[in-house]
């Protein structure tokens, strides 16, 4: 049970505030006169302080001629692609829309990308830290509140910060509505020329509305029609009810009963009810902001008003996606209130990656944390009481750098994106809607150009069933233009995967100098060669192919859009198989689709597949019809929204330099725009505090699965190319990790690859986006002459510029540090079984916003298990196996150094991973022996050997229902929109053959390409599928 607690250690000893008055501390008592009583009292102390970060980020940088220049002319770098391999999948996007450049004197907010993010509507900025002690409590921990520091601008003054910190007289908690009516009451928010309101508030009585009925039509009619007055004495004169009449004479002017339902049109409404539509038009607009807000935003009384309960957790943050309405009376006159409207906010969200932590962000605007030695930090109570100056200099500094960073990213008083991805999505649909010749407000539009959806009217939605829809547009009045822009759709959904990660070699390697290289800036880069499609095109898929092999020649280029459900075979020669398949939330590449009745894939995998050698036999594929602009170019609207960040940024580095707020911004909107295209394409669920159910988290403005599922298949097949012809020309690939992997061969090899024709054209992007300036596609990140690699993720040498990273294991040292190096990797070497760290846990928003028995913020330790041993991704070659003996520090290490193969099935995979799972530990030579044993004994083949025989009934039936659901054959009885989930289930469950019972859980998890591979074949359940009466499609 959260307990509201605060410390009183200020308020016990007034030498403190005799201290802190001298330092320039001002103190008062915050408190609400209601009725000649004083309510809610706390002690305040607060002063101004005038800021220099307003006049860092509002002067205008002037850009020398010399400066201008390469931005439009360069010397076209040297194409070094081997071969073309395909026709030139971008043409000339140029040739009609140009990013725009900046004149030769400019502010960064008149930039084209920094402008579409920034807000010009006004929010009064409010940062919050707070400080507090932990201590047990009946086996819990409970913490004490010792004071809520505040910071915002001085209205009268804005260049001035105000800076304010409220603590307990009595122990109770801060009611935050209480806190934010006392600031703006006490130093004149109200006084800022954007807000109309009265700095007394309005007056409760002019939200006072009254409700009676009078006659429809006549004297004689019995039908009577419910009015809304302002008045309790118009309400009583327009009364044609007589018992009403008296009843509301009778009512004493009271508020309404707690029982009355307003949407029952005839019920009497004996009182006033308040109506706050029209002061909320003049509501104060506020936005709250801390880092790392969980333990901020909980420290608060949340007796009065909960607003946890529409938050959303965030990139690690509590955010509101609405604003929320509050009513808080004034301080000195009760009968009054002053409406607030207020989002809450994390400058986490706004962080720079590998630099999250508060002090990071003081860095970058100049505001440095204060120092404090690890004794005072744990016990900040203490503290308090022997250093109350440095101890508030201490406290206010966090609630300073948030203001600032935010001012400095956001600007002053200015409405702030949830996240730096979702302001990227701001400045991206209007460089989208100018390549797709939309206007920038039409977003009907906009949406049925760049991803073929419309807006249906609230009557066409109900005819509709909401849950045949993906998930990305499912709550949304979004639907496909037409049947063949729904069938692109799912299709695109079901074949889109993630990242390619995965280990190949496993060992340590000290003989031979291993390099880690990156495809720079991958997805901003694959995105650029992704085509549109052509939605509105009367035709809008240009081909289908129905069960016959696939051939390079029906490819124009490996980024067509193509999406089918295929058969694939690839030769025993390749060692990379580019396929994906995902079994039980693991994505493999195995060498076909044995076992299975087919799998999704689109069209840079199928041409690479085909490259390699594979063969490839349509089930059911789909081409669409791309869309070409008015000079017959085949439009990339992605390639002009990424060629604008990347000029504007280009323009910043050459002003101010790398890693400026400017360029940090910038940097993070272009790598996270392929993210957001891609989101909840995999469905993805967060918990909703108000309902305390899990739901989808939904798509975002540019949600689109087409162009998502086209650049992640890009990255895989670079970097699989790559490893696949390394692999020809004898040199090794040890790991791979999303845009980059880990080999032996020098970059002169690795530059000169051409990737089965990738390479070409990922240099025409790299070109066109550096104005001709570089087409290199590869960077060189590590080089390390020692490398231990154990699994995905999990790669590690002593040099101090090699390879770190950790599989999720903490060592408590410095990350990268030599110490954090050598504790890592020693553990690995001398691990009998899983390894044990430990490692912070926060409470999460589930806990914090219980309706019943929610718990208060901490952050407890907590102990993990975790393997170091080959996630098995790939089959482990027995003829490989040889051990090695590392000398670290003069002790000698044991482990086993081998290859792997791709599996030749899923079944296969199964068979070894759950062997693997059944060993303690994977190192040396004699722990494989024990697993290669195992596998002996344990039967192989693709048949599926089920013990379970009620489960193996089950599987039949989600088969099923997966096959309809994923649209490869359909079900006409569940076709019948009109149907309720429970509807739906009933009838499914009429089918069921085992004991289990289909829930709405299953029908959810039915339409998740990612558990395909769980399905069973054609022949294992055809006779119930005569049964449930499906047709083919």
């Amino acid at each position: 049970m959260r307990k509201l607690l605060a410390d009183t250690s200020i308020s016990n000893n007034p030498k403190i505030i005799e201290e802190l008055k001298k330092a320039g501390w001002k103190s008062t008592t915050a408190y609400r006169q209601e009725k000649g009583t004083r309510c809610y009292q706390f002690g305040v102390l607060y002063r101004f302080e005038n800021s220099s970060v307003l006049k860092q980020t509002s002067s205008s940088k002037r850009v020398t001629d010399k400066q201008v220049t390469h931005y439009t002319t360069g010397k076209t770098a040297e194409n070094k692609a081997f071969e073309a391999g395909s026709n030139l999948t971008m043409g000339n996007p140029s040739s009609r829309f140009e990013p725009q450049y900046p004149d030769i004197a400019f502010s960064f907010s008149t930039l084209p990308s920094i402008k579409n993010m920034l807000s010009n509507e006004f929010r009064i900025t409010i940062a919050l830290d707070t400080e507090y002690v932990t201590i047990p409590d009946n086996n819990e921990l409970s913490r004490e509140i010792i004071t809520w520091q505040f910071a915002f601008w001085n209205p009268d003054n804005i260049e001035q910060i105000v800076e304010v910190i409220f603590y307990s007289l009595n122990g109770n908690r801060l009611p935050l509505s209480f806190a934010l009516s006392w600031m703006i009451e006490n130093f004149h928010l109200t006084n800022y020329p954007q807000i109309s309101l009265s700095e007394k508030g309005i007056d409760y009585r002019e939200t006072q509305r009254w409700i009676s009925h009078s006659r429809k039509s006549g004297k004689g009619s019995h039908n009577y029609t419910r009015q809304i007055y302002s008045t309790s004495k118009e309400a009583i004169e327009c009364c044609d009810n007589p018992a009403e009449k008296e009843a509301l004479l009778n009512c004493n002017l009271n508020r309404q009963d707690k029982n009355y339902n307003p949407s029952d049109q005839s019920a009497w409404c004996l009182g006033y009810y308040n109506s706050f539509g029209d002061s909320d038009k003049s509501a104060i607009p506020v936005t709250l902001i801390c880092h790392s807000n969980k333990a901020d935003f909980t420290s608060f009384d949340l007796t009065e008003w909960n607003f946890l309960h529409k938050l959303k957790d965030i990139q690690g943050g509590m955010l509101s996606l609405k604003p929320q309405y509050i009513h808080p009376r004034t301080c000195s006159w009760h009968w009054r209130f002053y409406p607030i409207q207020i989002s809450f906010r994390d400058t986490l969200c706004y962080a720079p990656p590998k630099k999250k932590k508060l002090e990071h962000l003081g860095n970058i605007v100049n505001i440095h944390k204060h120092e404090i030695s690890k004794k005072e930090l744990a016990d900040m109570s203490s503290f308090l009481l022997s250093n109350p100056v440095k101890y508030m200099e201490y406290a206010i500094t966090d609630s300073i750098i948030v203001l600032q960073y935010s001012t400095a990213l956001w600007g002053q008083n200015q409405t702030m994106p949830l996240t730096v991805s979702s302001a990227a999505v701001c400045s991206a649909v209007p460089q989208l809607s100018k390549a797709l010749n939309v206007l920038p407000d039409n977003a009907n539009d906009f949406d049925r150009k760049f991803r073929g959806l419309t807006r249906i009217s609230h009557g066409r939605q109900l005819i509709i069933n909401k849950y045949n829809k993906p998930s990305y547009i499912e709550d949304t009045s979004l639907v496909p233009l037409n049947d063949d822009c729904r069938i692109l759709h799912e299709y695109a959904k079901n074949a889109y995967h993630g990242g390619y990660n995965g280990s190949s070699i496993i060992g340590y390697y000290d003989k031979i100098t291993t390099y880690d290289y990156d495809l720079i800036n991958a997805y901003p880069t694959c995105m650029c060669l992704v085509p549109d499609v052509d939605w509105c095109n009367s035709v809008v898929i240009q081909r289908e192919i129905y069960n016959r092999p696939i051939i390079l020649q029906d490819f124009r280029t490996p980024f067509d859009p193509m999406f089918g459900y295929i058969r694939f075979r690839f030769p025993e020669s390749v060692k990379y198989p580019c396929i994906p398949v995902s079994v039980e939330g693991c994505l493999i590449f195995p060498q076909s689709s044995e076992g299975l009745d087919g799998v999704y894939a689109s069209g840079p995998e199928i041409y690479l597949a085909l490259r390699l050698g594979a063969e490839i036999t349509a089930v059911r594929v789909y081409v669409g019809t791309v869309l070409v602009d008015d000079d017959l170019q085949i439009s990339h609207s992605l390639y002009h929204t990424v060629k604008q960040l990347v000029v504007d940024r280009k323009c910043v580095q050459d002003t101010i330099g790398k890693g400026t707020i400017p360029d940090f911004l910038l940097k993070t909107a272009v790598t996270s725009l392929y993210g957001k295209t891609a989101q909840d394409v995999v469905e993805k669920s967060s918990w909703d505090a108000y309902k305390e159910i899990m739901q989808n988290i939904g798509g975002s403005r540019i949600t689109s699965p087409v162009h998502a599922c086209l650049t992640t298949a890009g990255v895989r097949c670079c970097l699989i190319a790559a490893m696949n012809q390394l692999n020809t020309l004898d040199y090794n690939c040890f790991s791979v990790t999303t845009d980059g992997f880990i080999s032996d061969a020098p970059s002169e090899v690795v530059y000169r690859l051409n990737l089965f024709g990738f390479a070409r054209l990922f240099q025409e992007a790299r070109l066109k986006l550096t104005d001709n300036r570089s087409s290199d596609i590869w960077q060189l990140k590590h080089q390390q002459s020692d490398l231990l690699n154990i699994t995905t993720r999990g790669n590690v040498s002593l040099a101090p510029d090699g390879v770190c990273a950790h599989n999720s294991y903490s060592t408590g040292y410095t990350p990268d540090s030599y110490e954090d190096r050598l504790a890592f990797m020693t553990k690995v070497l001398s691990r009998t079984g899983p390894l044990s760290c430990t490692t912070k846990k926060f409470t999460g928003l589930r806990d914090l916003a219980k309706n019943n028995d929610a718990k208060d913020f901490s952050a407890t330790d907590i102990t993990r298990s975790i393997r170091m041993d080959f996630d098995l991704k790939r089959l482990p070659d027995q003829q490989t196996f040889h051990t090695v003996y590392p000398v670290i520090n003069e002790t000698t290490y044991e482990i086993a150094n081998f290859e792997t193969r791709p599996y030749t099935s899923i079944e296969q995979y199964r068979k070894y991973k759950s062997i693997g799972k059944s060993c303690v530990v994977l190192r040396t030579e004699n722990d494989w022996s024990v697993f290669f044993r195992k596998s002996y004994a344990k039967k192989g083949g693709s048949e599926h050997h089920i013990a379970d025989r009620d489960a193996y009934a089950f599987r039949q039936l989600f088969t099923i229902v997966m096959g309809y659901r994923l649209r490869m054959w359909d079900i006409p009885y569940l076709s019948n929109n009109k149907l309720s989930v429970d509807q739906v289930l009933d009838w499914i469950n009429k089918f069921n053959p085992s004991a289990r019972v289909f829930k709405k859980s299953d029908w959810k998890n039915a339409r998740n390409a990612m558990r395909a591979a769980q399905m069973l074949t054609m022949q294992e359940i055809s006779d119930l599928f005569t049964k449930m009466q499906c047709i083919m499609l």
